[in-house]
């Protein structure tokens, strides 16, 4: 369960800096 939990928060967090890398939102960087 944690791996499974790890695995899913990196996959997110990743997303959502490609997201707003490309979008140029310093909000989450």
């Amino acid at each position: 369960m944690s791996s499974m939990e790890n695995a899913l928060g990196s996959d997110w967090n990743g997303a959502i800096y490609a997201h707003c890398a490309a979008s140029n939102c310093p909000d989450y960087i």
